[in-house]
């Protein structure tokens, strides 16, 4: 080997040993005045969408949000934007999924938004969400200089009664009832998907399962629903339909926490909702291992 490359090589393999790890990413700087009154002119006082995005409302096809918000660039995209007057490049932005509305969010590069959010909102929910329950949304501080608001479910709000939750009655209900009241919500499996579910379950059964008993409750049917206030906001309160002749007998509902906090602030509104004896009708299991509570009414298979 040539001595000058063996040079080299020295000097990589010391610069890589005595290499600290990858350097943290440098503090964000806050926004500067005019930044910040542009910011305080588009938010409004409460968790709620930014002033020029008023009229948008969550799941708004693309023709209907752009007809509320003319101001929105119209390219083809998923994201529409739109600059905050009085920044250089600060944005908001409508995200759409499934040609419908997703995500509202107002961005300014490279800066901390927390100060003046918390000066406008006052203290997180947790880290970096704020709450709007009556409204039903939830902003997140993403990366620090972004600001994330979607819809959710307020926990409290779909617990409801010992007597009757949030999303009852279900029991008892035609699909088809259940499927124009939660449209947006629905979901069921295709022929081709069931089948495919089936050869899954059939790879891992044991010998001799008919596949008949598998088909004969045909598709599943589930609601994928806003996530609560405990939850990931990119993750969805599934509730999952026990249907038979058409008819829905039963239903499962996926209670998400993060960890052993959002655990009990569950369970604390649990009690809140259902007292410290709920009804034998709701059948309740806390898997941990999946970091859920799972709550059976009616005929669950």
């Amino acid at each position: 080997m040539a001595e000058p490359l063996k040079w080299l090589i020295a000097i990589v393999v010391s610069v890589g040993c005595n290499s600290s790890g990858p350097s943290k990413a440098a503090p964000r700087s806050e926004p500067t005045p005019a930044e910040r009154a542009a910011l305080v002119g588009v938010l409004p006082a409460t968790p709620d969408l930014p002033r020029p995005l008023a009229a948008v409302r969550f799941g708004m096809t693309r023709e209907e949000a752009l007809a509320a918000a003319p101001a929105l660039a119209r390219e083809p995209s998923v994201i529409h934007e739109m600059p905050i007057a009085g920044t250089t490049d600060g944005t908001l932005a409508v995200r759409f999924s499934g040609s419908r509305v997703e995500e509202v969010s107002v961005s300014l590069p490279d800066k901390e938004l927390r100060t003046v959010v918390t000066e406008l909102w006052g203290p997180p929910f947790q880290t970096n969400w704020w709450l709007n329950p009556a409204g039903r949304i939830r902003a997140q501080l993403a990366y620090s200089s972004t600001l994330s608001l979607r819809p959710y479910l307020p926990l409290r709000e779909l617990l409801g009664t010992a007597d009757k939750l949030g999303i009852e009655p279900l029991v008892g209900q035609r699909v088809d009832d259940v499927r124009t009241r939660f449209a947006t919500a629905f979901r069921e499996e295709t022929a081709a998907e069931m089948a495919e579910s089936v050869e899954r379950i059939l790879r891992h059964a044991p010998p001799g399962i008919d596949p008949a008993v598998l088909t004969a409750r045909g598709p599943s049917r589930s609601l994928f629903l806003p996530p609560t206030e405990l939850a990931r906001a990119d993750s969805s309160t599934v509730v999952d339909l026990s249907v038979r002749d058409n008819v829905v007998e039963g239903f499962v509902l996926h209670l998400r926490y993060a960890d052993d906090a959002q655990r009990a602030e569950l369970e604390r509104l649990m009690v809140e909702a259902w007292g410290p004896h709920p009804p034998a009708r709701l059948k309740r299991r806390d898997i941990r291992t999946e970091e859920q509570w799972v709550i059976a009414v009616g005929t669950v298979e």
